[in-house]
């Protein structure tokens, strides 16, 4: 049989074994070096790659061995294999057999440390963005490894010396400002983004041959340079999450790691040091050359205070996160390096560029991070010009493209990553009506809304939109404004009337799979709330309701029944709906049920607006645990489902830049969002509450920390307003949210020196700034919004994403919640408020910097519009309006306002454009004009 034998890269790990087929040719031996280990055995070495660059009348004659062969060995500049045409008994295919193995499981193991070591360095990057030290602990742990295994005599110790050295240093110079500057760049972009650009690597180093070094290559080399060039700049510019400092990253890297391999040919020839020791003294030299460089950019301050807000906010397993980064980096680099031992730099070549694929793969669906159709093109040619430079067969690329491109669904997120949901939000309380029938027991609001006075309208919820008996209407109406998802929440008095104390009401399982079927059937997904502020009064009137760890035996048992009675359909549950802003309301202010008050905060007939607030919230919290372990344990693998929370977000910036008003900003986070969700997401209360509260702050027992540890799998975001931030802690502030000690100490306005944040609020009210003289006619400003709380401000949606994004490691997030509202005012005509074009200009703005904080990496999946019909508004009643759809209350007829047909359009525009997260075509600033599609009016 006769068999094509490339020497360059045959086992030849046995070479006697080979003796008796063919005679050998005779090597040339290295240079001699003073205790340099020398390559002298005149047979073919299983520890380099050897490149035969010329053979003058080369033959299998009786001479051969008095024949001297010029050779280069490691890293040699180019690979071309001799070509023999040479007959193999069985003993030879068998060792060429093991070879390819042993190859394929260099391969293999490369991909996969690589892929780890990605992954690991993306999660601590995001939570401690400190580059240069990354870089240095992961040069630190291989230098750590291999001296380890040298002293312990794991690993042969190199034989070198100062001219190995002084050969070695510019080469661990590129390669230092090679990593760094990888690990910039996957500071700032998505790890896929980063090994895209480093896709243009070969372009690089032809381009560098070329014109510095004077070498010529072959035609088809230059012109593979088109698709590798032209593919990169396509990915590049249409990158969703593009940074010019993480592009430029990427690029220095690829120019750094060129010189590195020049400075390795040149070099590097003829000293024998096998590839795994090669990395090791390359590795020590680049610890030492970068050591004092990130000292100087970074320095120990900044890492100690980094260090600390990282663990803060991970916990432990951000030291597993860095060791194992830091570990896996050395790992990968060694193994590709032994793999060089065992095969050429082209077969090297080739390697490289199938492991940028299997990271590229990896990371986006780790990450979930969006890329659009174009963005996946761009990569794709990119990486099929790599393969045409590395001038294999024509087959082969075919071959190699093809199983890329079939890669490039899955991996590129084109098809099977979750769509952009884009629905309308309700609460069963503002929508269902029906409020005694069917079975359904009393719930706090059907009690409080009867109340005297508790309204401001008179009205209650008794049939509300009447959505339990009309909500075929309403899918209807939904599918035809071509929404793909609908958040509500189920009444959890209608499924338990008297909580775990009595039957399940299978009258209210069968309407919500009648609500979950119709919605399901339209291709409309079902994104459910178990406790939208309506509880059973059962459990009120038992217990206490949140005041009671009871609660959290009763909200499991409710959640358990749901997950089982509509999980099959439901793949996003809520657990709670902004319990951070509830819980004031109904516990500290006791203007909602339960009432509870005291002191200066309102007047109630019993409560504790000190203490109580924070009992509840610790109540609600662990009964999110308590859910969330459930829906892991025993629901989320069967049923495929994702879990999460709603928090009410507001976005605040400090009044001034003096330290206090920062301080006092983030004491107003720590007192809203992070309240709940530090808990959830790193096992306990924000420091700054903790420094206040004391003793008043509940404590997380050991039990409590295992159950939160499950976390969530997404973050709601209900987000209407913004406002400045103003520090009580060191100075007097009047009356408002905040200003007490048990609130923060801090003091909300939206106005900074006469100037509003947005557009103000309320026909009717008065509101000034506190800062200024009331006498001058400047101070007082009428405002232009229904409310004292909806200062319209688009750029606060942009801010409180990147700040969540920043804050919570990038966790998933939907906007559950985002809408204008009208009051409603009798002398106003149906016409006028069917022509709402202030809620088209609130939702326009708002939807420009929801995709502006996509662009710059917030991993956003949803927005939900408050609200699908003007509704039963909670205290308001039915004088506040915010729905799409018009609501005439004597007769319930749904009648379109302007805003949804422009909802309708933006929806159907963001189709047409490949259903992907590119709405926007401006560069993402905030002061960009908002993008409004068109209507016909």
């Amino acid at each position: 049989m006769m068999s094509l034998v490339k020497y360059s890269a045959w086992p030849l790990t046995s070479p006697a074994s080979l003796s008796h087929m063919v005679p050998r040719p005779q090597l040339c031996t290295f240079p001699s070096f003073n205790n340099v280990q020398h390559c002298t055995q005149p047979s073919f070495s299983s520890l380099k790659p050897l490149h035969i660059s010329s053979v003058e009348k080369f033959g299998l004659s009786a001479n051969l061995g008095r024949r001297v062969t010029e050779c280069r060995a490691y890293e040699a500049d180019r690979s071309r294999p001799l070509e023999l045409n040479i007959e193999l008994n069985g003993e030879g295919e068998r060792i060429e057999a093991t070879q390819r193995l042993k190859i394929g499981l260099y391969f293999a193991t490369w991909w996969a440390l690589n892929v780890v070591f990605n992954i690991y360095n993306k999660k601590v990057l995001n939570a401690f963005p400190y580059p240069w030290l990354i870089s240095t602990l992961s040069l630190a742990a291989g230098s750590l490894m291999m001296l380890i295994s040298w002293a312990t005599r794991v690993a042969d110790v190199p034989k070198v010396n100062l001219e190995f050295w002084k050969a070695l240093f510019p080469v661990a110079v590129a390669h230092t400002i090679g990593h760094v500057a990888a690990t910039v760049s996957m500071s700032k972009v998505a790890v896929s983004f980063t090994h895209i650009i480093k896709s243009a690597e070969p372009a690089f180093s032809v381009l560098v041959s070329r014109f510095l070094l004077g070498e010529a290559f072959p035609v088809p080399v230059y012109l593979s340079l088109v698709p590798i060039i032209g593919g990169c700049a396509l990915a590049a510019v249409t990158e969703l999450n593009f940074n010019m400092i993480g592009f430029m990253g990427a690029m220095i890297s690829n120019l750094a790691f060129v010189f590195r391999n020049i400075f390795s040919k040149k070099g590097m020839k003829g000293m024998c040091v096998s590839g795994m020791n090669y990395y090791a003294c390359l590795s020590i030299l680049s610890l030492l050359i970068l050591t004092p460089l990130a000292i100087a950019v970074e320095g120990p301050k900044l890492w100690a205070a980094g260090w600390q807000e990282a663990l803060s906010q991970i916990g432990p397993n951000f030291v597993w996160w860095v060791a194992a980064q830091s570990v896996f980096y050395h790992l990968y680099n060694q193994v590709s390096y032994m793999s060089l031992d065992q095969i050429s730099p082209l077969t090297f070549s080739i390697g490289n560029t199938m492991k940028r694929i299997s990271v590229i793969v990896s990371s986006i669906l780790i990450f979930h991070t969006p890329i659009q159709p174009v963005n996946a093109l761009g990569a794709a040619i990119a990486i099929l010009g790599t393969f045409l430079y590395s001038q294999e067969g024509l087959v082969l690329v075919i071959m190699l493209f093809l199983f890329m491109c079939s890669l490039l669904p899955i991996s590129l997120g084109l098809d099977p990553s979750p769509p952009f949901l884009f629905g309308t939000a309700s609460s069963s309380y503002q929508y269902e009506g029906a409020y005694y029938s069917d079975g359904k027991g009393l719930s706090n609001w059907d009690v409080f809304s009867h109340i005297a006075g508790s309204i401001d309208d008179g009205s209650n919820g008794d049939v509300a939109v009447d959505q339990y008996h009309r909500y075929q209407e309403d899918v209807d109406l939904m599918e035809a404004m071509k929404v793909n998802s609908y958040r509500f929440s189920i009444s959890w008095a209608r499924i338990l009337p008297q909580g775990r104390f009595g039957e399940v009401n299978l009258a209210g399982i069968k309407y919500y799979n009648r609500l979950i079927d119709a919605l399901v059937l339209k291709g409309i997904q079902p994104f459910v709330t178990l406790f939208h502020f309506d509880i059973p009064q059962e459990l009120e009137d038992r217990y206490g309701a949140w005041l009671s760890s009871q609660s959290q035996e009763d909200f499991q048992f409710f959640a358990d029944i749901c997950f089982k009675s509509f999980g099959d359909r439901v793949k996003y549950w809520v657990t709670f709906n902004e319990p951070n802003y509830i819980i004031p309301l109904a516990y500290r202010k006791g203007t909602f049920p339960p009432c509870r008050c005291s002191g200066i905060f309102g007047n109630c007939s019993e409560g504790d607006s000190e203490k109580e607030p924070f009992v509840a919230a610790h109540n609600m919290i662990l009964s999110h645990a308590a859910a969330v372990d459930l829906y892991r344990n025993k629901y989320q693998n069967e049923q495929g489902g994702k879990i999460g929370i709603v928090l009410h977000c507001d976005s605040f910036e400090p009044l001034s830049n003096s330290t206090a008003d920062k301080l006092a900003t983030e004491r107003a986070q720590s007192f809203s969002i992070n309240w709940i969700l530090d808990p959830i997401l790193f096992g306990k209360y924000p420091k700054e509450m903790e420094m206040i509260l004391g003793t008043i702050l509940p404590k997380f027992s050991s039990n409590d920390k295992v159950k939160l540890r499950r976390g969530l799998d997404f973050i709601g975001i209900n987000h209407y307003a913004s406002y400045y931030v103003r520090d009580c802690l060191s100075s007097v502030c009047g009356h408002g949210i905040g200003v007490s000690r048990t609130e923060g100490l801090y003091e909300l306005t939206a106005l900074k020196n006469g100037i509003p944040i947005g557009e103000l609020v309320s026909t009717s009210t008065l509101f000034y700034d506190p800062h200024r003289n009331l006498a001058d006619s400047e101070t007082c400003i009428v405002m232009q919004t229904p409310f004292e709380w909806l200062n319209v401000h688009p750029q606060g949606m942009k801010k409180i994403l990147i700040y969540l994004k920043d804050r919570y490691n990038n966790t998933p997030m939907f906007i559950a919640e985002n809408g204008y509202g009208t009051l409603y005012d009798p002398n106003v005509t149906e016409k006028e408020y069917l022509n709402d074009y202030k809620r088209i200009e609130f939702m326009s703005g708002h939807l420009d910097n929801l995709m502006a904080a996509i662009r710059e990496g917030a991993d956003v999946r949803g927005y939900f519009v408050w609200s699908l019909l003007d509704n039963f508004e909670w205290k308001y009643g039915f004088s506040v309006r915010f729905g799409l759809y018009h609501v005439d209350f004597s007769t319930l007829k749904r009648t379109p306002k302007l805003s949804a047909s422009w909802y309708k359009l933006f929806i159907e525009k963001y189709i047409a454009d490949n259903k992907k997260i590119n709405i926007l075509r401006k560069t993402g600033e905030e002061n960009n004009t908002s993008t409004s599609y068109p209507i016909q009016q």
